[in-house]
């Protein structure tokens, strides 16, 4: 192969990237946010899937507001998520043959079943949240001085990168 004709110029640089608190806030984020994405690989049942993350999300937040029957469940899950109606059931099913569901008939009707979360769901969830709210203390004690640094937006419209939540 021949090598590339150059126009004999030397090579541009890189651009630096000036430091400002709003970069370091945003880099500590990033870190943080790594660290809650690389715990929910190693221990929610998702597999590595947003659609999975979403459902693992949203099941939790059905059942708080007391829908189980399965019909009202998944019309309620297509409704909520951006997935085909095949992917959501098939990670159900996924999330029932791993035992983090159950689905129990109700009656005769083999279509009237009643869908619960186990408790080792449940227990997840608790570690789940307990594992973000250490980073986020974890955060605060690295950063805590953000505060004093943060720049101040110019409008209550512009997004202040200064400190996004996670």
């Amino acid at each position: 192969m021949r090598p590339l004709a150059t126009s004999g110029a030397e090579p541009e640089e890189a651009p630096q990237i000036r430091a400002s608190p709003g970069l370091a806030n945003l880099m500590a984020l990033a870190r943080r946010c790594v660290a809650i994405r690389q715990w929910e690989r190693e221990h929610l049942p998702i597999d590595a899937s947003q659609l999975g993350f979403e459902l693992f999300m949203a099941l939790p937040q059905l059942f708080t507001a007391g829908l189980r029957d399965r019909t009202g469940l998944l019309k309620q899950l297509y409704l909520m998520l951006p997935y085909s109606e095949k992917g959501v059931r098939l990670h159900l099913r996924r999330l029932e043959m791993t035992g983090w569901i159950t689905v129990a008939k109700t009656g005769s009707d083999t279509r009237s079943v009643q869908v619960e979360l186990s408790p080792r769901y449940w227990q997840l969830l608790g570690s789940y949240a307990e594992h973000c709210t250490l980073i986020g203390r974890s955060a605060e004690a690295e950063d805590g001085s953000w505060l004093a640094t943060r720049e101040k937006p110019s409008d209550q419209s512009s997004s202040d990168l200064s400190r996004p939540q996670c």
